[in-house]
């Protein structure tokens, strides 16, 4: 509990320390313009996957938020969002509570992780169709833990395709979890329920398609379908739940800030300490469950029904996106990024929560406590960005760019 508010606390702390580029600075002038001065859209804007445009309900989505709250700037909306996450971490809280049945703990610890990484924070506090998706992405799994219901077949299918037009990495998603679902536990499914879900949640897609379909150059270029694997997505998967991916957003900017902070004129390097702490307690997880997998080398083939059949519910969501997302997300030929994953939302933290509890009674007591330890060490070096920011002014030239509060001090922005 205590981690969920500090980690609402932050999301919602420095409301003018927020990122505003031209992508934030889009979605706020179509929140404001959209069925007033302009046409509802049928594309939002263009991606990272060749340009390809997104659905139209990647900017519905701020017209409703802005048009249901009253909000009018740009720092309006970005607390919108804030509050979005704020409820995405108690509905995760209920998922743990209500849904996760023996693996409860692992739940309850990824919760607390996704409270307080700091890459979690800074993406859940900006103007950005990707920032959205934890709330859905939650209620989605709920209804997916109840597909043998009709409207829990329903909602998984509708709200997977809901998330799928707001960022096309949805798609994927959709891809993955139908297929390892129909693949491992088709007698699991409400048939009826998932078709109904499909054709509902599919009918916002079409004035994309129509455009996609009648105006291809308007909809952007396709990427290329194939290419050698990098391996990229499980190192974002395998970093992202204890936050480790500063160093995309800061560019050059990144050193500094793990130079931090300035004590009495001198460099402490706590910032970057704690983050060397961090990844020395995820290289222990790991070397754990590398030793555990060559001790059980001789079983390993009865060990793949625990990928798919033979796995827990927990357990099955998590290959699903770790390896059937990861997969299909690494065949086209566009560049990766941590952003991805926010359609996961929560699952990279879930295993990493599993992996340091299921590696059995002797080390579980050791684990727990490393989890603790890396709540501290991620609560510092969030506070310690925040620091950051508020001292530079945002990270100019880099990812993040000059904050709002730089911007509008400096006569940039008018209001």
């Amino acid at each position: 509990m205590t981690a969920v508010l500090l980690g609402c606390a932050l999301r919602l702390a420095w409301p003018q320390e927020i990122e505003y580029k031209a992508d934030e600075a889009y979605m706020f002038a179509r929140s404001q313009q959209v069925g007033v001065s302009e046409p509802w859209p049928a594309l939002g804007m263009p991606s990272g996957a060749g340009g390809v445009r997104n659905p139209g309900l990647s900017v519905w989505v701020f017209v409703g938020l802005a048009k249901i709250t009253g909000v009018t700037t740009p720092v309006g909306l970005a607390r919108v969002v804030q509050g979005v996450n704020c409820l995405a971490l108690v509905a995760l809280g209920i998922f743990a509570l209500r849904f996760a049945g023996a693996e409860r703990r692992i739940w309850l610890w990824a919760l607390n992780l996704a409270a307080l990484s700091p890459t979690a924070i800074l993406l859940q506090r900006k103007i950005w169709a990707q920032s959205v998706l934890p709330l859905i992405c939650v209620l989605m799994l709920m209804a997916w833990w109840r597909r043998g219901t009709f409207f829990g077949a329903f909602g998984w299918a509708g709200l997977c395709l809901l998330a799928a037009q707001i960022h096309m990495t949805g798609f994927f998603v959709f891809g993955a979890l139908m297929l390892w679902t129909l693949l491992f536990r088709r007698e699991s499914v409400h048939g009826r329920g998932l078709a109904v879900g499909v054709i509902i949640g599919g009918l916002t897609l079409v004035p994309w398609l129509r455009a996609t379909w009648f105006d291809g150059h308007a909809a952007g270029a396709a990427p290329q379908l194939w290419h050698v694997f990098s391996g990229e997505f499980w190192r974002l998967w395998a970093t992202e739940g204890f936050g480790l991916g500063l160093r995309e957003n800061f560019g050059t900017d990144w050193l500094p800030m793990m130079r931090g902070p300035v004590w009495r004129g001198h460099e402490t390097w706590l910032v970057g300490a704690a983050e060397m702490g961090l990844l020395g307690i995820l290289a222990w997880f790991l070397g754990l469950a590398v030793a555990e997998l060559w001790r059980e080398r001789g079983h390993w083939r009865t060990g793949l029904s625990g990928l798919g059949a033979g796995a827990s519910e927990s357990a099955f969501l998590r290959n699903a996106l770790m390896i059937g997302y990861g997969v299909l997300l690494s065949l086209p030929d566009f560049n990766l990024f941590r952003h991805y994953l926010l359609i996961t939302f929560p699952l990279a933290y879930v295993w990493l929560a599993a992996l340091a509890l299921q590696r059995g009674a002797r080390w579980a007591a050791v684990n727990e406590k490393l989890l603790l330890a890396a709540l501290v060490l991620n609560l510092f070096v969030a506070l310690q960005v925040f620091a950051f920011l508020r001292e530079s002014g945002g990270s100019p030239g880099d990812d993040f760019g000059v904050s709002w509060r730089a911007q509008s001090a400096a006569g940039a922005i008018t209001r």
